[in-house]
């Protein structure tokens, strides 16, 4: 009795409607744009062959998200081309002016997980363009095992400058990663 009343809560005839442009911004994220239309598409038809399995503890769009997020690691994970995928999809976000405004926050991403290192300095540096000048220059010779005294003698800057921009050279990389990754 409780699998029909929570099949009665979906309502698969406003899918695509009520989530489709959301399902493709959170995917244009992920993905190539080419990979987009096909992947938000096999996630309604996966949907509706798991309707039935459908709890109704989360909203549609969580649960359809959830569907698409499966599928996007299942390709990553079987693609033995990921270090192409990845720096394709990093290449065509920088050229492309398109910005999407919508976020889904998660505490766990399979593709994130699965990535090796190097794809993660990959992205990483993709993003080390949006910093200042001053900023890239702390933010690398932190990476590269500086202490802070070292920095700040090498830049002629105070402790507290030096803070500073490391925290602002951090918070834009997250932010970056949120938006674009």
């Amino acid at each position: 009795m409780q699998s029909n009343h929570s099949t009665r809560q979906l309502e698969p005839q406003n899918w695509v409607h009520n989530h489709k442009g959301y399902l493709f911004s959170f995917a244009y994220k992920k993905l190539p744009q080419d990979m987009v239309e096909d992947f938000v598409q096999d996630t309604f038809l996966a949907a509706l062959k798991s309707a039935h399995r459908f709890k109704g503890i989360s909203s549609e769009r969580v649960w359809l998200t959830a569907i698409l997020k499966y599928k996007i690691a299942d390709h990553y994970r079987s693609n033995k081309s990921m270090r192409y995928s990845v720096s394709e999809n990093i290449e065509s976000r920088l050229s492309s002016s398109r910005k999407l405004d919508q976020r889904f926050e998660n505490t766990h991403d399979p593709i994130v997980d699965s990535m090796n290192e190097n794809d993660l300095k990959l992205v990483l540096n993709s993003g080390m363009e949006i910093l200042s000048t001053r900023e890239h220059q702390i933010l690398q010779l932190k990476q590269n095992g500086f202490s802070t005294e070292a920095i700040c003698d090498k830049l002629q800057i105070s402790r507290a400058h030096c803070w500073v921009l490391l925290h602002r050279a951090r918070k834009k990389l997250q932010q970056y990663l949120n938006k674009n990754w």
